[in-house]
């Protein structure tokens, strides 16, 4: 077995609606949807790296953004 520390880093995040007034019959603009990001390290050294999106397919939403745009964004 071997010995060592793993470091967990996750963030979650979601779209806010804390703000967002919706009118009657309007859509509510979930952007990527939920974004999960998870960073793993092992003795310090990186060993993982998880970005997962998972968007609502909930008639009160509107399509999601394109995903190849939001890692395009973060990782260009």
């Amino acid at each position: 077995t071997e010995s060592g520390i793993e470091s967990l880093t996750h963030f979650y995040l979601k779209p806010s609606l804390r703000n967002y007034i919706v009118k009657e019959g309007e859509l509510i603009d979930q952007l990527y949807g939920n974004v999960t990001i998870e960073y793993i390290t092992n003795n310090g050294v990186p060993f993982s790296f998880k970005f997962l999106v998972k968007s609502y397919m909930d008639s009160k939403y509107m399509e999601p953004s394109n995903f190849d745009d939001l890692n395009t964004l973060l990782f260009d």
